[in-house]
């Protein structure tokens, strides 16, 4: 019996996908502000296939585009589209800078206070911080680490205790907590062992509510221990028992 042909080069990211085995309706659903859009916006953020994937649905027709491909939704593809069909450099995944696609072609960090767009003359990536231009550069990794030196949010004091992950994201020291960024406001979501939990317009909002999660979680599993505990008999009647 013969074997049967491998795939094409061109999708054997497919089976790499971290939304292989998951529930597809997850990532289908139409509407762009659900709690099972925002599960798939997070699990594509931490994708290992996610540019191929966006290459992929930015082929689709905009007509039969649905869904959530790469971490965008239908309507981001939308403003992304014309740019990947020109053939423009600008990548709109940027996985590796932690930048984030807007509605409107551009890209954004989590807090939303930098923002990257194309010029049409060279150096093409325009650098704007708190809508004040910052910097020019045909780079987009120097865009990306400008934007990291220059925002006090990202500064180590001002992390404590999470860290920056490569793709933008927080994370806390359990790696339990996540706050993301979604396309639409408000923008900044925290994850709690990979289930939405509040979504915020500012980050530092973000980052008491994910600790406040924490905390409440620490709690509830002591709670739960000590009712473990407590609820098992006594050794001196375990030994009369015998």
């Amino acid at each position: 019996m013969n074997a049967p042909p491998p795939p094409p080069a061109s999708d054997v990211w497919r089976s790499q996908a971290a939304c292989v085995g998951q529930d597809p309706r997850l990532f289908t659903d139409p509407r762009p502000d659900s709690d099972d859009t925002r599960r798939a916006v997070a699990t594509c953020r931490s994708c290992v296939v996610r540019q191929p994937c966006l290459t992929e649905a930015l082929t689709h027709p905009g007509d039969t585009d649905v869904g959530i491909w790469g971490a965008t939704t239908a309507e981001q593809r939308a403003s992304l589209r014309p740019r990947h069909r020109s053939g423009s450099p600008n990548p709109p995944a940027a996985d590796n800078f932690g930048l984030y696609p807007t509605l409107s072609g551009d890209l954004t960090d989590l807090t939303g206070r930098a923002v990257i767009t194309r010029l049409p003359t060279a150096p093409h990536h325009l650098v704007l911080i708190d809508d004040k231009p910052s910097m020019r550069t045909a780079d987009l990794a120097q865009a990306w680490r400008h934007i990291i030196t220059t925002l006090d949010d990202y500064q180590p004091a001002a992390l404590i205790p999470f860290s920056l992950t490569r793709h933008g994201e927080l994370h806390d020291p359990t790696g339990r907590i996540t706050i993301t960024r979604l396309p639409v406001a408000p923008h900044l979501l925290v994850v709690h062992d990979g289930r939405p939990v509040s979504r915020h317009h500012r980050l530092d909002h973000a980052r008491h509510a994910a600790l406040a999660q924490q905390v409440t979680a620490d709690r509830a599993a002591i709670r739960d221990l000590t009712l473990s505990v407590t609820a098992r008999p006594p050794v001196t009647q375990l030994a009369t028992r015998r």
